[in-house]
């Protein structure tokens, strides 16, 4: 997959400047969607194309071809981003913890549940698996967490869903 990264975005900078060279300039359609949408990537991606228009004197790489290399960093990072490594904890760590999890399994892929664990248990949990980056917990926990946290409900509700979806982002976007 990464050589196929490669290769497309050689075919695709190729002819980008060919046509940069000869003034021919492609309408990126996507360009106000792709700004919003992977704003990170787009401007890591114009800045680095400023750079690389200077220092090997080509003529400025414009904005819609910059909207269109950003697709292809976006692509690439969507499709090696790894799981997010999440624990669940609720009262007990059993019954409707276990239904909550294989919900929030077949909900978000994107989501590793590790375990389903009492909150008793919750601390010594993270210091065997530092790596875990989001807790998920059915009751209110009283001591701050080193990790991304949430209070869902057992039954995992259309808000629920969302503001586990915004933590997703927020997590992905700070790596």
């Amino acid at each position: 997959m990464i050589h196929d990264f490669f290769t497309d975005l050689a075919n695709h900078i190729k002819p980008m400047i060919n046509r940069l060279k000869h003034k021919i300039r492609i309408k990126n359609g996507l360009l106000d969607e792709i700004k919003l949408s992977y704003k990170e990537i787009y401007g890591k991606v114009d800045s680095v194309s400023k750079t690389i228009s200077q220092q090997y004197h080509l003529p400025l790489i414009n904005e819609d071809e910059n909207g269109f290399i950003t697709l292809y960093f976006a692509r690439v990072l969507k499709t090696y981003q790894l799981p997010i490594k999440t624990l669940i904890v609720c009262t007990t760590g059993v019954g409707t913890s276990e239904l909550l999890k294989a919900k929030i399994e077949k909900k978000f892929p994107e989501l590793d549940v590790m375990n389903v664990v009492a909150t008793k248990n919750l601390d010594q949990f993270l210091k065997n698996y530092p790596a875990t980056e989001l807790v998920l917990s059915t009751i209110k926990l009283k001591q701050s967490l080193p990790v991304n946290s949430l209070l869902v409900s057992a039954m995992l509700t259309a808000d629920d869903q969302r503001r586990i979806q915004q933590k997703i982002e927020e997590i992905n976007h700070d790596e």
